[in-house]
């Protein structure tokens, strides 16, 4: 599950001409009404409406004035972060008078969306947090990261380089999916062997 923290607060922004106050009070309010199964909010590129989603929020945490979003990412959301072509976060609310407003009278998370070249209006948030976030396929970014260079390896055992192959972690505990995965990879390394 990755972690974006995506608002904090108290912050006043500017839209459609309004500018609008949002306070701490008002991110708890958020936090604690959010319910995926009355909106479950995307994760979108650039704030685009349509398309595909490339993750859901699955809760929100609020913690002293700051609002976390947890987030089920796609392999896609993963891909992109870690190439560093997506590397901002910004977060759409819905008005607390808005009609459409899941939860009337408060700000509700509308959707998450990872920012390119655009820049967000709220500064300061930390990074983008996937370091221990397993993707739906059971696989953690550092883990992906070791399979790719696992596989760089087998490629060059392939045209007769021989190296070494990179280690893991001693304490690093591979989810099942992950002792599958290596337990392939190591095979194919193998294989690709002089």
């Amino acid at each position: 599950m990755a972690r974006f923290h995506i608002y904090h607060a108290p912050l006043s922004i500017e839209h459609e001409g309004e500018v609008f106050t949002i306070t701490a009070a008002d991110l708890a309010a958020t936090a604690a009404a959010y319910d995926p199964e009355v909106h479950e909010a995307p994760v979108t590129l650039d704030h685009k409406d349509h398309g595909p989603a490339l993750g859901w929020v699955t809760r929100l945490e609020a913690i002293e004035g700051d609002l976390f979003a947890h987030v089920h990412a796609l392999p896609e959301l993963i891909d992109l972060v870690e190439s560093g072509r997506y590397r901002k976060v910004s977060a759409a609310f819905s008005k607390p008078g808005w009609a459409r407003n899941p939860h009337p009278g408060i700000w509700s998370l509308y959707h998450v969306a990872l920012l390119g070249a655009g820049i967000p209006r709220v500064r300061g948030l930390a990074p983008i947090d996937l370091q221990s976030s397993p993707s739906p396929d059971g696989i953690s970014p550092p883990f992906r990261r070791w399979l790719r260079e696992l596989e760089r390896v087998g490629m060059a055992a392939r045209a007769g380089r021989s190296e070494p192959p990179p280690p893991i972690p001693e304490d690093y505990i591979p989810t099942p999916a992950e002792r599958e995965a290596l337990a392939s990879m190591a095979e194919w390394v193998m294989a690709g062997a002089p």
